[in-house]
């Protein structure tokens, strides 16, 4: 008699859980595999709770996993062959049925016992009823009008359902001049628009007048390990700030803005913003550009102070020769609770080895004197923001948030798989680029891509922040290794030896930018610069050569 391991490891599993329950206890009986019918578990595509079929993206092919025993059993998906591991998890790529909308699985032994499953499916409905079509019609009346964001995080796009763009401040204002079903269009400039969800914002239906601002003075604060640029306006309004690594600058665009700039106050004491020159390109948007005397950029945050906007921007860390002693990192196990995150073909949800990663590595670094923070360190629901906020809170240099990948409808498995690391601001980037070598090297997987991405984890500006796809949890082999602690670990050091190759590149440049920087800021004060002296209307500060 060849008896399942799996099977023998759940009835013992089963009856001691009934024992430790206090529940009656059934004679579990472990039948030979040429008498049973197999038992698949078809963990994707799976029907969300409290619906009756399965959404699909409109695509051609797409992908199914789960598991299935006995473990030598074959198992075929609306006809095409599943490939079956020895552990009995399976993962197919096969083509959809268009016809009669369903994924078909069977399921056969060695013996010849079958078994099947269905899965009825169905297209996004993208049609709209007719409240939400009365809903925009009654928004459309009041136009324009004034809106006002009104949550921490807020997302400007580009179009509907496009790229994220602006990412505004709570209390930010803007005039709303149409509606489209659930978006507001906000004119910028006369040739540039961006659109917001309603969601994040109220309506004012008593005031329909265009935000304006007159940009008077500027001035720069050094105190407590940042400097400050503040921007007196009379409004709220909507702005861009993006980084210029390539230039050493920041460049902020202030929408709805003109400048009647007469003075830049600069501390003596700072030594961050070299000069700020502004660019009045259109009549409705103002551009200041804030060259900085530092070599990297490594966090800066923007917020309002009534109607001041401050731009505040971090020193640069000193780096011991121990390169990890005293760096503050933030590591970030993703999902956790009620949100499992991806799950494997045996069941295996991500949150898991996402937990044991981060433990991991947390261990690995501290040993080297860094000093660690986790936004987890259980099986507790956090909400994403609320990560990003805690780091923020807790001052760290850097923000690393560990995830395992699945694809979305339409992509192979089997082509598609391995680690993979994002990036989202300029100034993470370096830090993203040491991360994805190392981690290639550790975990021994595909390159599965190093990406410029927005991702709510890689958003942050106030720290370097980036996103983690160690593995893919939905490949069978790799959900496999994600149960091994030689490759928990293994990954651990990767990622610890990609802090570490970045803090010593960075220490490397420090030394050599710092030579080019500082003897140029020297001369210029030496000069007879004079940073209080008004500048012209060219937006250009003025030397005077004794």
């Amino acid at each position: 008699m060849i008896l399942s391991w799996n099977r023998i490891c759940l009835s013992a599993f089963l009856s001691l859980t009934c024992l430790l329950c206090g529940c009656g206890v059934k004679q579990l009986t472990i039948l030979e595999e040429g008498n049973i019918s197999p038992q698949l578990d078809v963990v994707y595509p799976r029907i969300a709770e409290g619906d009756s079929i399965f959404t699909v993206q409109p695509v051609d092919s797409t992908f199914a996993l789960g598991s299935v025993v006995p473990e030598r059993s074959s198992v075929t998906v609306n006809g095409v062959p599943a490939r079956v591991w020895d552990n009995g998890s399976f993962l197919a790529y096969f083509p959809l049925d268009e016809e009669n909308k369903i994924y078909s699985f069977e399921a056969v032994t060695s013996e010849g016992k079958t078994s099947t499953a269905t899965i009825p499916f169905e297209y996004p409905d993208k049609s709209t009823d007719a409240s939400c079509k009365s809903y925009a019609d009654s928004i459309n009346s009041l136009l324009p009008l004034r809106i006002t964001f009104v949550r921490d995080h807020n997302v400007v796009r580009t179009s509907p359902r496009r790229a994220y763009w602006l990412f505004p401040l709570c209390g930010t204002t803007a005039l709303a001049d149409s509606f489209a079903m659930p978006y507001f269009r906000i004119p910028l400039t006369d040739d540039l628009h961006g659109w917001v969800e309603d969601k994040f914002v109220e309506i004012d239906t008593s005031c329909n007048k265009v935000v304006k601002s007159v940009l008077h003075s500027i001035s720069v604060n050094a105190n407590n390990g940042r400097t400050t640029v503040s921007i007196p306006l009379q409004e709220r309004m909507l702005f861009n700030l993006i980084e210029q690594p390539e230039s050493g600058s920041l460049r902020l665009d202030l929408f709805g803005a003109t400048a009647r700039l007469d003075q830049i106050y600069y501390d003596p004491k700072g030594r961050i913003v070299r000069e700020i020159r502004w660019n009045q390109s259109s009549d409705d948007l103002l551009s200041l550009t804030i060259l900085l005397n530092i070599s990297k950029l490594w966090g800066y945050r923007t917020f309002y102070h009534e109607n001041t906007l401050k731009v505040e921007i971090r020193n640069e860390p000193k780096i011991a020769g121990h390169s990890l002693k005293g760096r503050k990192i933030v590591l970030d196990a993703g999902h956790g609770g009620d949100n499992l995150g991806a799950i494997g073909p045996t069941r295996l949800p991500e949150k898991e080895p996402n937990l044991e990663i981060v433990f991991a590595l947390k261990k690995l670094l501290e040993k080297e004197g860094a000093e660690v923070i986790l936004t987890r360190e259980n099986d507790s629901t956090v909400n994403i923001y609320d990560r990003i906020d805690y780091a923020v809170d807790q001052e760290a240099e850097i923000l690393l948030s560990i995830h395992n990948n699945a694809l979305p409808d339409g992509k192979n498995p089997f082509i598609n798989r391995g680690s993979a690391v994002y990036y989202y601001r300029p100034q993470s980037r370096q830090l993203a680029k040491h991360l994805h070598e190392n981690l290639l090297e550790s975990s021994g997987l595909d390159d599965f891509g190093f990406y410029y991405k927005n991702l709510a984890l890689t958003r942050p500006t106030e720290l370097l922040a980036v996103l983690v796809e160690c593995a893919f949890i939905i490949h069978p082999e790799e959900e496999m290794l994600l149960q091994d602690d030689r490759f928990i670990k293994r990954v651990a050091k990767g990622l610890r030896n990609g802090i570490k190759d970045f803090l010593k590149e960075y220490k490397r440049q420090t030394k050599n930018q710092n030579r080019r920087f500082s003897p140029w800021f020297d001369s210029y004060n030496s000069r007879g610069f004079n940073p209080n002296k008004p500048i012209g209307r060219d937006g250009q500060v003025h030397l005077h050569v004794p």
